[in-house]
């Protein structure tokens, strides 16, 4: 639940960022760079929660 309540108001904060990074640089690669920060927030997510439980 958590992630949806912060998933969506970012998505509408971040949208005329995309419409911009879109009409410089076009859907398929501006969509390949926005993915590709979505992944690495998400594994820098994951290592600090396990670090964390690690007790690191």
């Amino acid at each position: 639940m958590t992630a949806v309540a912060t998933a969506v108001p970012l998505a509408y904060l971040t949208l005329a960022g995309r419409e911009r990074a879109m009409a410089r640089m076009g859907q398929t690669r501006s969509g390949l760079i926005e993915d590709a920060l979505v992944v690495a927030a998400g594994a820098l997510i994951v290592a600090m929660a396990v670090r964390q439980k690690n007790g690191s």
